[in-house]
């Protein structure tokens, strides 16, 4: 991994400093990857796009912060990636465009399902995660063919099993291959669980 250079960003709610992280490059060594979409890679971290700035807990889009041009006296904290609760308290209270919608609707979607990857152990949905997966399958295009394979997954997750083989009769290129037949043979297994690729 190769970190990129610091970009400080200032909060336009108490106008405080906060470092945004970039990457020049990284590697998928060592990564774990899931059906969901997630990964853990200690090469390739995933960089938070919506932040909770550290100084007075707003949210704010990194990459619209106003940037500052650094003379190297500063050393301001990094913005955190917010807890599911202010997810949900910002889906209900702003509008938002379908990317940024989408975005935190598939953060919410991981969020749940990290109990689940270590455990193999079946633990149902809540019924708040149905209506983010529901509302999230409904953002997706199905004719992005990752897109469509999210929303397999989704419906998979569901319980939905013949909505996901509708989704997965399709030709993927071969980027998607290792997923695509992940999630087929868990349908066809009727297996609702996230899985480890």
């Amino acid at each position: 991994m190769l970190p990129g250079p610091n970009i400080l960003r200032i909060c336009t709610q108490c106008h405080d400093l906060i470092t945004q992280a970039t990457l020049c490059s990284g590697n998928s060594f060592g990564a774990r990857l899931w059906t969901d979409g997630f990964r853990r890679a200690p090469m390739l971290p995933i960089l938070p796009w919506l932040v909770e700035c550290p100084h007075c807990r707003t949210l704010a889009w990194i990459d619209e912060l106003p940037e500052k041009q650094s003379d190297g006296e500063a050393n301001a904290p990094h913005g955190e990636a917010p807890s599911p609760e202010r997810l949900h308290e910002l889906l209900r209270k702003r509008p938002l465009s379908r990317t940024k919608k989408t975005y935190l609707r598939q953060q919410l979607w991981w969020a749940g399902n990290h109990p689940r990857r270590e455990d193999t152990a079946p633990l149902p949905l809540s019924a708040e995660e149905v209506v983010n997966l529901e509302a999230l399958a409904r953002l997706l295009d199905s004719e992005d063919e990752e897109q469509r394979l999210q929303k397999a997954e989704i419906m998979r997750e569901l319980g939905r099993f013949d909505d996901a083989a509708a989704l997965l009769a399709f030709d993927f290129d071969e980027e998607f291959s290792t997923v695509s037949t992940r999630i087929r043979e868990r349908v066809a297994a009727r297996d609702p669980r996230v899985a480890e690729l």
